[in-house]
């Protein structure tokens, strides 16, 4: 960072409008320090009685020690007048530094801040949050409005406004999602195409029925639109912070930290008494060679000196064998074998296999006779529908083509086989030229996405037209056919994206405009995203005729 182009900005008194998070800051630091103070009385207690102390007891006072740390207002402005005295430019702000800084921000700069509130307001276009390492996340306000599909800053405004921060609370049961769907619904721009101000959304978000309904106590987000909108807060009066609660905070935090010294110096005193024993025990020494002595003749290598042991060495011992070992003794042979390998050769000579009996050959089982099938005059609707499913209609029909059993089936009646050919053949080629239509009017609206004209609304229509691979959809490399379902052989839809393209089907086929309302709702859009893209034209609807 260079100080002549960089601005440093303090935070000042407390405001009245963040109040509640004070209060909820110094409850959480309270509850630290009692957990911290637990923690070192506990490892007091085990350096005393000298048990094991492990990585943990370490890390547990050391986290709530972290979790209590205050950055005080004399520490504070120490390092102010040191970065004055260094040259830098340092801004003491009166409350909040977000304020100033959203004031003093101009087009072109930069703000470096792990705080995401600053984003709400309407002057900060970046802003780079620390990492760990050194580096920045760069977040660019146009970027953001892109991804969110929000048209102007005013509703990323807003959306921060009603949402849960620092001066209140979103309605109850209105989160973050809620509200954004809300204020994505909202028009941002009026009839003269200007964007809409921020009290005029605001008040079109508090008249939202689902606003209504939920915001019983009639609550108006002033505070948050005073801060973030016209930039200005009110510090708190002189003596209406606690200031003994936090005295009395600050010296047991420091009583508490003397304690924990105190027993990390007594725990590094027994590691070192400890060391020295077992040094102190040690029964061997290293022992070096003396310096090679001077020489007339220098080629020649001193012998080394011989070296010593403390240890003792004493002679071998022989002891009595055990008792139990008394009870065995060596007998001679009482009878020489012919050959010592007698019994060797025995052994290893292998076996003959036995005989084993032949087997009787296994009567051949006898087939059950399989139940006939269903003639098709029994048949009912649903075994019908069933037996047209299978790829083949030899399975049902026991016959050829659909073509030869009709002919069969209707052997008197010529006349009838052939209308009803001359249908079947209709039917199949009308649902053809359907499915080629769908699949070019699919394939120019992919080409169209790859050419650059692609929207956020774009990505749900695809994922209408082919569902997002996850990694619990990944087979791992095996037979994709192993993990078939009766559904996906039955051809019967078993997801959205079937529900999808069998509504766009009965678009293209019958004309009419799918439902309101679900999938149907997704599919109307997919239309108009046709239509907007010169690709489709939709057939006039009959009351348009009329």
């Amino acid at each position: 960072m260079d100080s002549t182009t960089v601005i440093l900005y303090f935070d000042g008194a407390q405001c009245e409008g963040k109040l509640a998070t004070h209060e909820k800051r110094q409850n959480a630091r309270k509850t630290a320090i009692n957990a911290a103070d637990d923690h070192v009385t506990t490892f007091m207690d085990r350096v005393s009685e000298g048990a094991h102390i492990r990585k943990r007891h370490f890390t547990n006072v050391d986290k709530q020690l972290t979790n209590a740390f205050r950055w005080d207002v004399e520490a504070r402005n120490g390092l102010v007048r040191f970065l004055e005295n260094h040259g830098w430019r340092v801004v003491q702000c009166d409350t909040e530094a977000d304020v100033k800084i959203a004031t003093d921000t101009m087009e072109g700069d930069i703000v470096i801040s792990g705080d995401s509130d600053l984003l709400i307001y309407h002057s900060i276009p970046v802003v780079w949050r620390p990492v760990c390492g050194g580096g920045f996340l760069e977040y660019r306000k146009k970027d953001m409005l892109s991804a969110l599909g929000l048209e102007t800053a005013e509703q990323l405004t807003v959306l921060g406004v009603v949402s849960t921060n620092d001066y209140n609370r979103s309605l109850y049961v209105l989160g973050c999602e809620t509200n954004y769907e809300i204020v994505k619904d909202m028009k941002a721009k009026g009839s003269d195409d200007q964007a809409k101000d921020v009290p005029a959304l605001m008040k079109e978000y508090l008249a939202d029925e689902r606003v209504v309904i939920k915001n019983k106590s009639g609550i108006t987000f002033d505070t948050s639109i005073n801060v973030f909108v016209h930039l200005h807060q009110t510090p708190i009066a002189h003596g209406q912070h606690d200031k003994p609660d936090t005295t009395a905070l600050e010296a047991r935090l420091e009583g508490i930290k003397e304690r924990y010294q105190y027993a990390r110096s007594k725990f590094t005193e027994r590691k070192q008494a400890q060391l020295a024993s077992r040094q102190a025990t040690k029964r061997y020494r290293t022992i070096d060679r003396p310096p090679p002595k001077d020489s007339k003749d220098s080629t020649t290598t001193p012998p080394p000196r011989p070296r010593y042991s403390f240890k003792t060495r004493t002679k071998t011992v022989t002891h009595e064998p055990p008792q139990a070992m008394k009870r065995y003794k060596w007998k001679p042979w009482t009878e020489l074998p012919e050959s010592p390998l007698e019994k060797v050769e025995n052994k290893l000579t292998p076996k003959k296999p036995a005989k084993k009996p032949a087997k009787k050959p296994a009567k051949k089982p006898v087939k059950k006779p399989s139940k006939p099938p269903t003639p098709i005059e029994s048949m009912d609707k649903r075994q019908l529908w069933n037996g047209l499913k299978w790829e083949h209609p030899k399975a049902t029909l026991r016959i050829g083509t659909i073509q030869a059993n009709i002919r069969a089936a209707l052997k008197t009646r010529a006349d009838v086989a052939d209308e009803m050919i001359d249908c079947l053949r209709e039917a199949v080629g009308e649902a053809n030229r359907t499915k080629r239509r769908a699949q070019r009017l699919i394939a120019l609206y992919v080409e169209s996405m790859a050419a650059g004209y692609m929207q956020p609304k774009d990505r749900d229509y695809l994922d209408g037209l082919c569902p997002r691979v996850e990694l619990k959809d990944a087979d791992g490399g095996q037979d994709s056919s192993e993990n078939h379902t009766d559904d996906d052989i039955d051809g019967e839809p078993d997801s959205s994206s079937s529900q999808f393209l069998y509504a766009f089907l009965r678009h293209l086929y019958s004309g009419n405009p799918p439902t309101n309302r679900g999938v149907g709702k997704l599919v109307t859009g997919f239309i108009g995203r046709l239509q907007e893209l010169n690709l489709y034209t939709p057939p006039r609807l009959t009351s348009a005729i009329r």
